[in-house]
């Protein structure tokens, strides 16, 4: 009879990895979660969207995170220029419209009661979240990197990792690879696909003063995220309220274009910035 440490280990402390740990403590089942950081760390995705909810409710987290004082999150707009990428090709008797926007309360979504989701500081929600898991009852190592998983027995996947000099292995039901970008078990086993499209480089930083009304349509849309098509081929900038001081920016673009340019971070950075001038205007008043 195989023996088992735990019925599931989780490679990956971030969102996906705490949350599964979450369900899984919840439903009784023992789990380990190890995460290669020591939390609170920064990270991107700053922003949630609306579907969140159920799953906290439904982990127990939810009134956490209505205490939590992160900026409630409304809605979502984009913005574009006529010389953008995305205007292109005109249509007969179809005017462009450089500006679309959503309030979440226009869709209904099943297990979702309320208008609004959030925006969050990666490092405290993303520590929230693992130590809620914990709570919970999952067991949690932090500072710890998964080196490989042995399927050579069938049916007891031996998770290796090193805690210090020394390498250790636990023996699990079933492995859950939640260590985004990283992907593991991906890489492991060869099944990895690098999408010659969707091959993104992100650029970000947070600052402080900017004001967020510069390209909203009302005072009300402030607090939403905004996505600022630029008039570079898939090229694209994020707004994300942190505080209510606080805005997170940043350039999205494809890796080939920032190879190419040859520049520094931060010259691409407001280079990308300027072809929407309101846009770089309003963030150079603002604190860096």
């Amino acid at each position: 009879m195989p023996q088992f440490d735990f019925d599931v280990g989780i490679i990956g402390g971030g969102p996906a990895g705490a949350a599964t740990a979450a369900y899984l403590a919840r439903a009784g089942l023992s789990c380990v979660v190890f995460e290669r950081e020591l939390f609170p760390r920064p990270h991107v995705g700053e922003s949630l969207v609306p579907s969140s909810t159920r799953v906290f409710k439904e982990i127990g987290f939810l009134e956490q995170m209505d205490q939590a004082g992160f900026p409630r999150k409304y809605g979502a707009a984009w913005t574009s220029t006529e010389k953008s990428p995305v205007y292109t090709h005109s249509f007969e008797g179809l005017e462009a419209d450089y500006y679309a926007d959503i309030r979440f309360e226009e869709r209904e979504q099943a297990g979702v009661d309320r208008n609004y989701t959030f925006h969050v500081d990666r490092s405290k929600f993303d520590l929230m979240l693992l130590q809620h898991a914990h709570q919970l009852g999952a067991t949690v190592y932090e500072g710890v990197r998964v080196q490989s998983v042995d399927f050579s027995e069938l049916g007891q996947p031996q998770i290796h990792f090193a805690i210090g000099k020394k390498d250790v292995c636990t023996a699990v039901r079933l492995v859950v690879d939640a260590s985004g970008r990283r992907t593991l078990l991906g890489n492991q086993l060869k099944l990895r696909i690098q999408d010659p499209i969707f091959d993104q480089y992100a650029i970000h930083t947070w600052f402080e003063g900017y004001d967020r009304s510069i390209l909203a349509n009302e005072p009300s849309q402030n607090e939403y995220i905004f996505i600022h098509f630029l008039p570079l081929t898939n090229t694209w900038v994020w707004q994300i309220p942190i505080t209510e001081t606080i805005t997170s920016i940043g350039v999205v673009t494809q890796k080939k274009r920032f190879a190419k340019s040859k520049q520094e971070r931060q010259e691409f950075f407001w280079q990308c910035l300027e072809s929407r001038p309101e846009l770089a205007a309003g963030l150079r008043l603002a604190v860096l």
